[in-house]
């Protein structure tokens, strides 16, 4: 799976148009030096041109013939649950798409009228400017999110009452790993029946997964190996075999080690949880 998938660009005016792994539509308009206030009604005009064209007609000028060969960019199996998750993010998406903003500088003007759109109609929209540092030989350009805790106040009140127990189990799992190991990651929980956390190596990643529906959700725990290298994905799961009875002495769970795909590799142990409620509790 992948964590981002570059779609394309449907008229010649926008920047990027990114589809996340959850079905989020992301336009993203990059400006230098300072932005200029038009910036944000680029945006809105471009988050316009989508709604007008609506799914199949944005599927068409990206050449996808549905909204499930998209979802066959981030994952080998089709889980009816997670393409329902991800199908209901992309429709949504069409109406109402998150947009950014890109910049070197971002002026006063262009924050308040951001925050403006957040608050009053719950626009998901953000900015991202840019520290500059040079030091001797080397030039450090640091990124600074504007306006993700307000688009997240906003996003939250919106959530069905499924994604709200989604959000809240995943936060608590982040705390602890975050807890467990500090400076780990700074990965914030989304409302989603999943979440990944960095490993520390490329192409390697933990996963935290509810599988199948009320009353017989299935909660797993996977380590995914994701090379483009086909044979080092499935080396590295043999190697984690050959361990397989000290890992599982190690955690006190069981272990399955599964060649999932061209694209990856995984090992995982799962629990029944039933409800996500159980799984909250627990």
């Amino acid at each position: 799976m992948k964590s981002e998938a570059f779609l394309a660009t449907f008229c010649k005016e926008i920047d990027l148009l990114v589809c996340d792994e959850q079905g989020n539509l992301i336009i993203i308009e990059l400006k230098k030096g300072r932005s200029p206030r038009e910036a944000i009604a680029q945006l809105l005009d471009y988050a316009s041109l989508i709604y007008r064209r609506g799914i199949d007609g944005l599927l068409s000028v990206l050449r996808y013939n549905s909204i499930e060969d998209i979802f066959k960019q981030f994952y080998d199996e089709k889980e009816d649950e997670k393409f329902e998750e991800f199908r209901r993010n992309f429709e949504e998406s069409i109406r109402k798409p998150w947009l950014v903003l890109v910049s070197y500088d971002i002026g006063d003007d262009i924050i308040r009228m951001a925050e403006w759109l957040r608050s009053v109609y719950g626009v998901t929209i953000f900015c991202v400017e840019f520290d500059y540092y040079k030091k001797e030989n080397k030039e450090i350009f640091v990124p600074r999110v504007i306006g993700l805790e307000e688009v997240e106040i906003v996003r939250d009140r919106e959530l069905s009452p499924i994604k709200k127990k989604y959000l809240e189990f995943f936060s608590e799992v982040l705390e602890k790993f975050k807890e467990e190991v500090p400076e780990a990651t700074t990965r914030r929980a989304y409302p989603s029946s999943f979440l990944q956390i960095p490993s520390g190596y490329n192409s390697i990643h933990f996963q935290w997964d509810f599988k199948g529906r009320e009353p017989n959700k299935e909660l797993w725990v996977c380590l995914d190996f994701e090379f483009d290298d086909k044979e080092k994905n499935e080396k590295l799961l043999e190697e984690f075999k050959k361990r397989k009875d000290e890992l599982e002495k190690r955690i006190g769970e069981n272990l399955e080690f599964v060649p999932h795909g061209s694209k990856w590799t995984r090992i995982y142990t799962k629990r029944e949880v039933g409800f996500i409620d159980n799984a909250i509790k627990d």
